[in-house]
């Protein structure tokens, strides 16, 4: 872009470098200490220019079809399309060419519109255009000569494009635009004769199609959210998406959102303004973005001011070049992680008290757990403890994850704070879909090998999971046996530690692990992945510390079948305040969420029929509670309860409505339900239990809802649909059916909150009587229905959070002081304290 221009400027006393860098915009941006900024008041633009090259493209293109000497296609020139070129009096547009040039030419019909926009956008540019239309009206207008080579298969073909202003025979003061395509190995138009400019390749530009149509529907969409009284407008990458699309053509393929914000002054600054004028703002700053000196910038993490007169706006570019950021009136709010752990009174205290002992320093970690706020202040808390290498694997249920989040988890250092999760993909016949690596989180070129192998192998979530679990953390111990660290885990939900005890007690080597899952060992490492994966977790792994329930009663199965753990377990999963107060916090979100979804399908959670799926457990009890008290109506049956626990005593009124199995209750009571919410963990509620209610039950809609930290509670009901959905001829029980999906989605949003699938059924049940047409609705499509919204309120999981990290710090300082407990699984408040001292141990005797 040529030379940098730096002068001295002075200002109050003191010296301030300035520095002009060109741009291909003709105006230079300018640098002064550290603000970078670049004034676009007076720069003219021209609307409609890719519209109109768009068009006559199309026009060449339908004429190839048809022509065999020489195609020409003319465009009138409409004010409401192209008003700057009707206001320079240019009244038609011509394009022409022998048709054997076209013939060459449109072997890559891309590539043709490609030219046509590079034509007509370099009427953006004064540089170009004030030789086509002279200031000085006496001048001579000289036409552009753009000269072009289209790559073939066998040899290239050169060709150059001819753009010129002819004056109007009968009207003097109208002009046209006439493009001539000309192959230079035959008949073509001598340059000398006619005064012209050769335009080199738009240097350091790509034009952006469709600017004007992206300028009108971002001008519409902020003008909108300014009246509503809002100040920030989101744009996220769909598959429809036309802004994306245009501008992935333009090379800006990484963006997948378009932040804009603006400051309360500026909504009655909107409020007021032209729309034409806002309209113009976007245009230019998208003239701007096709400049390739400023995506380089912004790219580097550089932040632009743009002025437009008494109006600003900064342009920049965030979340690994991901989220493109327009901020009007202000600097755009950087988010950072520590403002999470702010948020949590008790977690910041504790980090805070333990900060200068660092309890953690050095220490690796794979942090397996939810994408909310509170985890963002764990991984915060985490560093604060001397953690040096964090990788996360989030357990993300299709929940929206909000765009803030991103910007703290990728504003953190990529090389030692990597964060993924999964992404669902729907498939037609399938009801769960499969499921690979979330491209929105840390770049996936180290994990390039685990995201084509499961989009190769299409696994179900929880596949997945424990598949992704344990590539990164081979990949956390290779990095740890380097340095010769120590590394932790700590998950909700026992998808890794299960998994790799079985392999240690089994004996692998770690050497098979790794040829397993496609990773290779780094080097210096070589010979110890030949050991076995018993000495080596033996040596660099402390331990595990496990969250939840499910994953407590996995390794609780595990030791009864294996006798000991590969490493010792710490859990809070069972711990006085996780049974009661967090239990009952989580019944009461499962059952907020719920009557959400059905409040905007026009339905009441306090009509429902209600089934819970493990109530004896500490969440299945408090929905039970919570149902009775006051969710459901005073005259319906209490909640139907099904549990393999039974309870020791059971009054009268409670044994009528308890069971072991679904199939094992009252059937005049079971045909009535029609909300179905599952809290086990494991597969509960069946398909021959689901035959049964769409057979027989009395509600038109089933809804089913799951509420533990997996999606595996209607398993069973998911993989029959997904049967039935890829039969020819799909029944019931013998009962022929047809199957239609749709999805479950909000009136005013348009989020999507589940699935349903209807049945209509073909011919009477066995039963004589006629079957109606039935639906199953899959809240959250069968994931933990309240991560739908909030998860669990921040004020809860504060303390809950606080246990997790001082049970961490308590197993580390243990087995690094050389007294580390066996391995074994100990639960707060049963075999250890929340700090992981032993509940019998003697103080006088040793120091904790």
């Amino acid at each position: 872009m040529g030379q940098q221009k730096l002068s001295q400027a002075t200002k109050s006393g003191h010296k301030t470098e300035r520095q002009e860098i060109p741009t291909s915009l003709e105006i230079p941006l300018i640098r002064e200490g550290d603000t970078l900024r670049i004034d676009l008041t007076h720069l003219w633009i021209f609307f409609g220019l890719s519209i109109l090259s768009n068009d006559v493209g199309e026009k060449v293109i339908s004429r190839h079809f048809l022509d065999r000497i020489d195609i020409e296609v003319e465009k009138k020139v409409k004010r409401t399309e192209t008003p700057e070129l009707a206001a320079l009096e240019i009244e038609n547009i011509k394009v022409s060419g022998d048709y054997e040039v076209f013939d060459r030419i449109l072997s890559d019909k891309i590539a043709f519109h490609e030219d046509l926009r590079t034509v007509f956008g370099t009427l953006q540019m004064q540089r170009w255009r004030k030789h086509l239309f002279p200031p000085d009206n006496e001048a001579v207008s000289k036409a552009l000569v753009f000269p072009r080579i289209r790559r073939g298969h066998d040899r290239d073909y050169a060709f150059r494009v001819i753009l010129e202003r002819l004056q109007s025979a009968k009207k003097p003061n109208k002009f046209f635009l006439r493009t001539i395509f000309e192959g230079l190995e035959g008949r073509h138009l001598e340059l000398a004769s006619f005064p012209h400019v050769v335009v080199d390749d738009p240097e350091g530009r790509t034009f952006i199609a469709g600017s004007t149509r992206i300028s009108q529907m971002l001008c519409d969409q902020i003008r909108l959210e300014a009246l509503a009284g809002k100040r920030v407008f989101s744009e996220t990458l769909r598959a429809e998406s036309y802004i994306f699309k245009r501008f992935a053509h333009a090379g800006l393929d990484k963006l997948v959102e378009i932040q804009i914000s603006w400051t309360n002054r500026y909504i009655d600054v909107f409020r007021a303004m032209e729309p034409s004028q806002l309209k113009g703002m976007f245009k230019k700053i998208l003239l701007l973005l096709e400049d390739h000196t400023v995506r380089r910038l912004i790219e580097d993490g550089e932040t632009i001011r743009i002025d437009f007169g008494e109006v600003y706006a900064h342009l920049g570019i965030s979340q690994l070049g991901r989220c493109l950021n327009i901020s009007f009136g202000h600097f755009r709010r950087i988010c950072n992680i520590n403002q999470y752990l702010n948020r949590m009174p008790s977690l910041e205290t504790l980090a805070a008290r333990v900060f200068n002992k660092a309890p953690l320093k050095g220490i690796k970690v794979l942090l397996i757990h939810h994408t909310t706020a509170e985890i963002l202040a764990f991984i915060a808390a985490l560093k604060h403890l001397g953690a040096e290498d964090i990788t996360t694997l989030f357990i993300h249920y299709g929940e929206e994850v909000p765009s803030d989040f991103f910007e703290a988890l990728l504003d953190l250092d990529q090389e030692h704070f990597k964060c993924y999760s999964l992404n669902n993909v729907q498939e037609p016949l399938s009801v769960e879909g499969y499921f690979v690596l979330n491209p929105r989180f840390s770049a996936l070129h180290e994990v390039h090998t685990l995201h084509e192998r499961l989009l190769t192998e299409k696994p179900r979530y929880y596949d997945a999971m424990a598949h992704t679990a344990i590539v990164l953390f081979l990949r956390l111990l290779l990095r740890t046996i380097k340095t010769d660290r120590k590394c932790l885990i700590i998950e909700d939900g026992g998808y890794l530690t299960p998994l790799l005890t079985e392999r240690t007690l089994d004996g692998a080597q770690l050497s098979n692990l790794l040829i397993e899952y496609d990773l290779p060992s780094i080097q210096g490492t070589e010979d110890i992945v030949q050991q076995p994966l018993r000495e080596i977790l033996d040596r660099w792994l402390i331990g595990t510390v496990e969250h939840t329930k499910n994953g407590y009663a996995r390794l609780a199965e595990l030791i009864k079948r294996r006798n000991e753990l590969a490493r010792p377990t710490y859990s809070i999963a069972i711990s006085t305040f996780k049974v009661t107060e967090e239990a009952r916090e989580v019944a009461a979100s499962i059952l907020s969420a719920i009557e959400s979804v059905l409040y905007s399908q026009g339905k009441a959670l306090s009509q429902r029929k209600v089934l819970i799926m493990g109530s004896e457990g500490s969440i299945g009890s408090y929905l039970v509670a919570q149902l009775k008290a006051n969710r459901l109506r005073s005259d319906l049956e209490p909640p139907l309860e099904v549990d393999i626990r039974r309870p020791k005593e059971l009054s009268a009124d409670r044994l009528r409505l308890f069971a072991a199995r679904f199939q094992d209750l009252p059937r005049d009571l079971a045909l009535d339900l029609d909300l179905i919410i599952g809290v086990t963990g494991v597969p509960a509620f069946l398909w021959e239990d689901m035959e049964i209610l769409l057979l027989q039950g009395r509600p038109a809609s089933f809804y089913l809802a799951s509420g533990s930290t997996k999606t595996i509670e209607f398993e069973s009901v998911s993989q029959g649909v997904e049967r039935l959905l890829k039969m020819r001829n799909p029944s019931i029980r013998d009962v022929p059916c047809r199957i239609e999906g749709a999805e479950i989605v909000d009136p005013q949003t348009g989020r999507i909150l589940g699935h349903k699938y209807i049945f209509a059924f073909g011919s009477p049940s066995p039963h004589g009587e006629e079957t109606k047409p039935k639906e199953i609705c899959f809240l959250g499509s069968l994931m933990p229905i309240n991560f739908l919204y909030y998860g669990v309120p921040g004020e809860i999981m504060d303390p809950v959070l606080s246990q997790l990290l001082r049970c961490s710090a308590g197993l580390v300082k243990r087995v690094c002081r050389n007294d580390p407990p066996g391995k074994a699984l100990y639960a707060v408040d049963h075999e250890i304290d929340v700090d992981g001292r032993p509940l019998n141990f003697k103080k006088n005797n040793r120091t904790y």
